[in-house]
């Protein structure tokens, strides 16, 4: 039987929370062994948060607290402890930053809670006896991946950068191609616990200000724990975020993202992910490609309508062939009609039903062979198409035609080099199917009407999703089915420009003179 014995008191951190409700227990005060505990209850339980304690000449105690994972510790130990154990005269915070340890990333603080933060983030903490602000340092030695070639976003002409997982990486590639003081970068920290930088990058005198103050305003809006990557908050930036459409551009390529800079966008980028979001993003624009501005007008002229009769194609070909074999036979030539029925003699499911089972199955296909290792997924999904589709025709599962029709639907899909479009399109095709399915050539108009409705109605930070064909645009409509030669391309869309819509002078293109060597017409003339 146990007498009164009392439960011995577990003594517990106390939450950043707390802190930050008693704005007087949140600071250094100069008193070291407070000081040092208070800052070690914030970093309880993390067997990688590391202290060390060591003493100057005259005695004084520092302490230094630092990220075993984050700290390249070699530099740690030549650049900080050293110098201040070998430092004869008395330390002072001003020749602890100066003279010993001189790094430009050095700066003093009062905060627990910002000293914590900035320690999960890769700095070294420095809190000497004495002194009542802790000198925080950056010594990192996080390896990240580097700069390589994009996987979404190939190309075979232009350059092949792509942005990383390091967000101060990715914002000096973009200062690398665009060396002017007129870009500018603000930067919002976001997520409670994360405390993840976001960035907002954007061309002073080139993009609105109205649509700088509207994305910084949506990003101050989020209150989350943790943000995994600006890709994450793609749903909080958008105007419809129900919507199946994209309305804002993903893209891993810089210079995708320094052409649209140049047209008065903005662009979203965040610490860990090599996505950056382009807004304003124009559905038309799905069309178009990096790579059509380093190929000729017409290659780039034939691939965008190319892209164009594909997306159709992906869309609404399995809803018309099924409108066309199931409700209105009279349209099919009889010699290509009797074909068809051969092909189906021995099926055993409806056109419809037939139909839904092999898109599913080449979805399947396509997802398995996106999902395993790029050598594996090739082979698994090019072999895994072909025996599947050539053994269910040979059982008579499915006709040799809507084999074609499916794949090429399938197919054509892949031609547009917008991963969220692609994605948005195989998901619209079994709308367009189900409709056409139930209510034959009506059902394809009706989801047509449906689908063209919606997207007018669309906006991308305010501004309409389907410019320039709502609101009409001739220059726009001209970009969309046409690549003109970048010399003619002159003007930034007119209400994206905050300033100067002009983008390029008159009079720089060569021209033949008269003698027949090539010379330059002069602007000025």
């Amino acid at each position: 039987m146990h007498h009164g014995r009392k439960k011995r008191a577990i003594k517990r951190p106390r939450p950043i929370r707390e802190l930050q409700q008693r704005p007087e227990t949140d600071v250094i005060t100069g008193h070291f062994e407070h000081d040092f505990q208070a800052l070690s209850d914030l970093l309880t339980n993390s067997s990688d948060l590391r202290t060390s304690i060591i003493r100057t000449q005259d005695g004084k105690r520092v302490a230094l607290f630092f990220n075993a994972g984050l700290i390249n510790q070699q530099i740690l130990n030549q650049n900080v402890i050293h110098p201040i154990q070998k430092h004869a005269a008395p330390l002072t915070a001003e020749t602890l930053l100066q003279r010993i340890i001189k790094s430009p990333t050095g700066e003093m603080e009062k905060s627990l809670t910002t000293l914590a933060t900035v320690l999960a983030k890769g700095a070294a903490v420095i809190l000497m006896e004495g002194l009542d602000r802790a000198i925080t340092v950056t010594l990192p030695q996080f390896h990240d991946r580097g700069i390589e070639r994009s996987q979404s976003e190939d190309v075979l002409i232009g350059p092949h950068h792509s942005f990383g997982e390091d967000l101060n990486k990715n914002l000096g590639l973009l200062r690398r191609y665009l060396s002017s003081p007129r870009l500018k970068i603000r930067t919002v920290q976001l997520g409670r616990i994360s405390k993840s930088d976001v960035a907002i990058v954007y061309i002073e005198g080139v993009a609105q200000e109205k649509l700088v103050k509207e994305a910084e305003e949506r990003l101050k809006r989020i209150d989350i724990d943790i943000i995994p990557g600006v890709s994450y908050l793609i749903e909080f930036l958008e105007d419809q975020p129900f919507t199946l459409l994209p309305q804002l551009k993903p893209t891993e390529r810089p210079d995708r993202v320094l052409g649209a800079l140049s047209e008065g966008r903005i662009a979203i980028m965040a610490e860990g992910d090599p996505t950056c979001l382009i807004a304003p993003f124009f559905l038309p624009e799905t069309m178009q490609s990096a790579e059509d501005y380093y190929e000729k007008p017409l290659v780039a002229t034939f691939l965008r309508w190319l892209r164009l009769l594909s997306a159709g194609f992906s869309i609404f070909l399995p809803g018309v062939w099924i409108t066309l074999a199931s409700f209105h036979h009279g349209i099919i030539p009889p010699t290509l009609f009797n074909s068809i029925v051969a092909g189906r003699e021995d099926v055993p499911f409806p056109t419809i039903i037939e139909a839904f089972l092999l898109l599913i199955a080449f979805d399947i296909v396509i997802e398995a062979s996106t999902r395993l290792p790029s050598a594996v997924g090739q082979a698994v999904g090019i072999v895994g198409a072909i025996i599947l589709g050539q053994s269910a025709v040979q059982a008579s599962l499915i006709s040799p035609t809507m084999t074609i029709v499916v794949a090429l639907s399938g197919l054509a899909v892949y031609t547009l080099p917008s991963p969220s479009s692609v994605s948005a399109i195989r998901v619209l095709k079994y709308f367009v199917l189900g409709l056409s399915s139930l209510l034959g050539l009506f059902g394809t108009i009706w989801a047509f009407i449906f689908i063209t409705i919606k997207a007018v109605s669309m906006r991308s930070f305010g501004y309409p999703a389907v410019f320039p064909v709502a609101p009409f645009n001739i220059r726009g409509w001209i970009d969309i089915f046409l690549k003109l030669p970048n010399t003619m391309l002159k003007r930034r869309p007119h209400f994206l420009a905050a300033e100067n819509e002009k983008r390029l002078t008159e009079g720089v293109t060569p021209y033949p003179g008269k003698d027949g060597s090539r010379e330059t017409k002069d602007p000025s003339s």
